[in-house]
């Protein structure tokens, strides 16, 4: 997959790897993002996910999200999530996601937290 084929982006390690999202995050979740996303956990004590720019992501993929957050918490490493728009929060929220995600404003202030 390549380009808007992909759900996300993962941009070169510098403080913590950033995973940029694409726009709409409906596409279907495949064993390959499962192992590429649960494997930079792995190597990476910071793993920051950019949803500034998405508009609509699916509740397959928050959840995902929180199982990688609370993955990371067991081996001392973080998920952060980084520009959560208030409609992706509203569904967060409404499938009870909220509390267990790590939500910044910035990636900076990820990095910094």
């Amino acid at each position: 997959m390549t380009g808007s084929d992909r759900p996300y982006e993962i941009q070169p390690p510098g403080d913590g790897v950033v995973v940029t999202f694409a726009e709409y995050v409906d596409h279907v979740r495949t064993p390959e993002h499962d192992s590429e996303l649960d494997g930079l956990v792995e190597s990476h004590q910071l793993v920051i996910c950019d949803l500034s720019g998405s508009r609509k992501v699916t509740s397959d993929w928050l959840r995902f999200l929180l199982r990688l957050s609370v993955r990371a918490k067991r081996m001392g490493k973080r998920v952060a999530i980084v520009g959560m728009k208030e409609n992706v929060k509203e569904t967060s929220d409404m499938i009870g996601l909220g509390g267990g995600l790590d939500l910044y404003s910035s990636l900076e202030e990820a990095r910094t937290m």
